[in-house]
């Protein structure tokens, strides 16, 4: 539309501004009014969610007491911690149960299956009496008073003939076996609904007794009340089937007397109004959770939700009247349209008035800027006053002044810029070609720090592979007393050198982003309790106390990297244990949070020790970081370990800090985030975490005519290798590189070949290579890789190279006998060195020498895990036939910690051999390793049953 000439700006803007706050105060009525509304029902349902939240929350801590009740009693009685038969004992333990529980709690009893049944309870006059009917009483329930010591007092009453048998609650928790919640019912001394919780005990399979709890819900009524009555609305509790009243808040009773002199329970149809009803109605035939109903005085807002645990199956219905909400609400619209008419008309007046007063120095600017811009450079505005219109004429005068004055000297100013521009531009190419260079440098050095490394582990595990060799065959040979205690410090310093060499390494790898986590499933507890029993011998050595305290919500079986938790705890214990003189130290585990698949744990490592001061906190994770540096310290170490620590919380997405005090003590502590795993990780055997002297190598039969050839040029190395083959009556080729390894396996044949990976002329890689083209596929000889190399990636190089197996210095004793165990095609199978009770007596008496129990215990564990390893196999069979390998190693690691705690030793080492073959995929192999192990767990079944006949 084209405007007419007469038309003034001040007008046209008047009316503008007029028209766009009318528009826009309309449009925001309208957003505020529909807010408005969406924000009263947003309102009613956050609270109708939030009550039903606290009504559940609230059950859910009312039926929590007598399942704990129920529990702990469980747990006492499975440890004979009560003797029912001795009233001194038995007593004493339910009337203090019920005196120090909460009031609701009226009832603790115990039903057996010969129809005894003993307890405590809170009579009309809540006095604790204590009552019992057994053979005694004739059957008879008496009745008795307690002293101050809760012992039985005088006689109250006798209350007849009593079977617990044919009580509700013992009936319902036989029949489930399980811990469950019987049937409300009305007791006969208490005014209240009572809700009894259940719990069968069981012993060998069978049914002892039905442990009970009995609650009375009077204090659910008055949570109701007061919850409803603060929220201005109403809630019930009710069966979901059937509708019987469990609670309300409308101070009614739950129940009524019958004309027949019984009590019978209140339906929600009797005590509600009609839109309750209708609410449940709907919610049975349509499950309409959030309703909306429409009476004569406005909208009533339902909410019906479920609880549905431990046996119970119960609706939350809460009722709220949208009018409670609203009043509050229309008084504040009514005061905010008032509030928006006025602030309109005052702000048109004043913007008529302001438009008026500003208009005019525009206009002479404007005036002037179009002379300006059409070449008239000597234009300049006219200053009317001095406010802001006046300070932009001003400015525009400079502007124009200065604009004038570079227009005149634009040729000299753009030669000016360009000069300095191209110097900018070679001196950003300097820049960049610096930084690359910079770049390459670092690169080539994180390269030749890695080779380094590698290099060093190499130099330094090559003699630590002949001094711990040597230290084992000195441990074997015939010593004094003193020598074997100096073999023993010898030993003892080099594990030591090589904890550093390994804890280096780890730092280069987590540096160079090397450090992986495994993702694998793992029992929890057992492998904390088992990294905390490694320390209770250097504990007791310093006469200190180790606790350890895991929370109840734990789960057994999660997922993450158990080796590398293993390693912090063991980490924070050991500087515990080292750090402290006297007094305790305690590892504390709990739970932090708990996620649909998630878990955040938190641990705490206390100690009683010397403490740190604040100054050195904040070097205490730092790499290579000693808080004592001097040469006169008192306490060693490479300052790694707590860095190591750090970086692996890191890597699990958790954190690592300490609380300490100088002189008193430290607490450290990390959180690590754990995956939920949804299958079962069973622990190896109850109460054998800590079990210590473990030796995980079965003796083997060799042919001493075994052909092995060594390959390796350390002189120490070799010494040890040939005569630790001596001392099993077993003899080797040696020679010193590659290429004379190649000429002796063309001219001879060995069953058995050990590479050094790393040698002068040709190293043990290309050696391998050499000798598989010259085999083809017509021969195949075992060669297993001997390498100093700890780096990620040299296990799968040997492998690459077409090796067998592979073995990491410093080698030890054991390791070369598992190989000739593993790959010795003459050596006896475990499975027919034994007949059935040979076997069975081998394992019990070494189980009962280790570990110093009876032999009656040695041999009902040793009997148990026989049938338990037979079930173990069978999942296994059956994972084998489907094809489902990566599920077996969770099988595997149950059977082997197992093995390992009942001294299983010849089934532990072919469950080894098992899991490298599961790793190398030999399906066949796999196969006949499965066969030895149930046969050899079939020896212990039936060995048992030989030695009970």
């Amino acid at each position: 539309m084209r405007l007419k000439k007469n038309i003034s700006m001040q007008k046209l803007i008047i009316m503008t501004y007029i028209l766009t706050f009318i528009i826009s105060a309309g449009f925001l009525t309208y957003l505020n009014f529909r807010s408005w509304k969406s924000s009263i029902d947003k309102t009613i349902t956050e609270v109708e969610n939030s009550t039903n939240t606290d009504i559940r929350n609230e059950i859910d801590k009312i039926v929590e007491m007598p399942l704990n009740i129920n529990e702990t009693n469980y747990n006492l009685l499975q440890n004979n911690s009560i003797d029912l038969l001795n009233p001194l004992e038995r007593d004493p333990f339910f009337a203090g149960i019920v005196k120090t529980s909460s009031a609701e709690i009226y009832s603790v009893s115990y039903g057996t299956e010969n129809g005894e049944y003993y307890g405590a309870r809170r009579n009309g006059r809540n006095e604790i009496e204590v009552y019992h009917s057994n053979a005694e009483t004739k059957g008879h329930s008496f009745y008795y008073s307690v002293t101050d010591d809760l012992t039985e007092n005088r006689f109250v009453e006798d209350y007849g003939a009593f079977d617990p048998r044919t009580r509700e609650w013992y009936i319902t928790a036989k029949a489930e076996g399980r811990p469950i919640f019987a049937p409300l019912y009305k007791h006969f001394i208490k005014a209240d609904l009572v809700l009894s919780a259940a719990y069968p005990v069981y012993k060998n399979g069978a049914i002892q007794g039905v442990l009970g709890t009995h609650i009375i819900l009077s204090g659910l009524n008055t949570y109701l009340n007061e919850m409803a009555h603060k929220r201005r609305g109403e809630a019930f509790i009710i069966e979901a089937d059937g509708g019987d009243v469990v609670a309300n808040s409308l101070n009614k009773s739950n129940f009524f007397a019958s004309s027949e002199g019984n009590y019978e329970r209140i339906k929600i149809e009797s005590i509600s109004g009609e839109s309750i009803q209708e609410a449940y109605r709907k919610y049975k035939e349509e499950n309409l959770k959030q309703q909306v109903i429409r009476r004569e005085e406005g909208k009533l807002h339902i909410a019906i939700s479920e609880y549905n645990k431990y046996g119970l199956h119960w609706l939350v219905i809460t009722k709220f009247p949208e009018e409670a909400f609203m009043t509050e609400m229309n008084r504040q619209i009514t005061t905010s349209m008032i509030v928006l008419v006025l602030a309109i008309l005052c702000s048109i007046l004043i913007y008529i008035k302001i438009t008026s007063h500003l208009l005019k120095p525009v206009n002479n600017l404007v005036l002037a800027t179009n002379r300006f811009s059409k070449g008239d450079l000597a234009e300049r505005a006219k200053i009317d006053r001095k406010d802001e219109i006046g300070n932009l004429a001003i400015a525009f005068n400079q502007m124009a002044d200065e604009l004038q004055s570079y227009i005149s000297h634009l040729e000299e100013k753009v030669a000016e810029r360009t000069e300095e521009l191209e110097r900018v531009v070679d001196e950003l190419k300097k820049s960049n070609e610096e930084l690359y260079c910079a770049k390459e440098k670092a690169e080539a050095a994180n390269i030749a720090k890695s080779q380094f490394l590698a290099n060093m582990s190499h130099e330094i595990r090559t003699p630590m592979n002949g001094i711990l060799g040597y230290v084992q065959l000195l441990e074997d040979s015939n010593l004094s007393g003193e020598e074997q205690e100096f073999i023993h410090m010898i030993k003892c310093s080099s594990d030591s050198l090589l904890t550093v060499i390994n804890d280096i390494l780890d730092t280069s790898k987590i540096e160079a982003g090397m450090m992986k986590l495994e993702k694998i499933p793992f029992h929890l507890k057992e492998m904390i309790e088992s990294a905390v029993a490694l320390f209770e011998i250097r504990a007791r050595e310093k006469d200190l106390e180790l606790n350890l305290t895991i929370g109840t919500h734990i789960p057994n079986s999660v997922v993450g990297d158990p080796m590398r938790i293993r390693q912090i705890i063991n980490n924070l214990i050991s500087n515990a244990v080292k750090f402290t003189a006297q007094g305790e130290i305690s590892v504390e585990v709990s739970m932090v949070k708990e996620e649909e698949k998630e878990i955040l744990l938190s641990f705490k490592v206390h100690d009683t020790g010397i403490g740190i001061g604040e100054e050195d906190l904040k070097k205490l994770f730092l790499p290579f970081s000693q808080l004592d540096s001097s040469l006169t310290r008192q306490y060693g170490g490479t300052g790694l370990g707590l860095s190591i620590c750090k970086r692996l919380v890191d890597l699990m997405g958790g954190e690592i800090g300490v609380f300490s005090d100088k002189g008193k003590g430290s607490t450290f502590f990390f959180n690590i985030v754990l995956l939920k795993y949804d299958g079962v990780v069973e622990q190896s055997l109850p109460n054998l975490s800590t079990l210590k002297g473990m030796h995980q190598n079965s003796e083997a039969k060799y042919d001493p005519k075994l052909k092995i050839l060594l390959v390796e040029d350390n002189e120490i190395n070799k010494k040890f290798f040939v005569k630790l083959l001596n001392t099993r009556n077993l003899f080797c080729d040696v020679v010193c590189n590659g290429e004379e390894a190649i000429t002796a396996c063309t001219t001879k044949d060995y069953d058995l070949v050990f590479m050094d990976c790393q040698m002068p002329v040709m190293d043990g890689y290309e050696a391998t290579k050499q000798i598989r083209i010259r085999e083809g596929v017509e021969k195949h000889t075992i060669i297993i890789a001997m390498t100093a190399f700890a780096m990620e990636g040299d296990a799968e190089k040997c492998y690459e190279a077409g090796m067998d197996d592979y073995l990491s210095k410093p080698i030890g004793t054991e390791m070369v006998l598992r190989m000739l165990h593993k790959y010795s095609p003459k050596r006896a199978t475990d499975r027919d060195c034994y007949n059935n009770s040979d076997y069975f007596h081998k394992v019990v008496n070494t189980l009962t020498e280790e570990i110093d129990f009876s032999r009656e215990d040695s041999e009902e564990l040793v009997a148990d895990f026989g049938g338990h390893a037979l079930i173990l196999l069978d999942n296994l069979k059956k994972l084998l036939k489907t094809g489902k390998l990566e599920e077996m190693k969770v099988y595997f690691h149950q059977l082997k910690g197992s093995a390992a705690n009942i001294r299983a030793k010849e089934i532990v080492s072919l469950v080894m051999e098992a899991g490298q073959e599961l790793k190398e995929e030999n399906i066949d192999q796999l196969y006949r390793t499965i066969e030895n192990i149930t046969a050899l767990a079939e020896k212990l079944v039936e060995g048992q049953k030989e030695a009970s006949v």
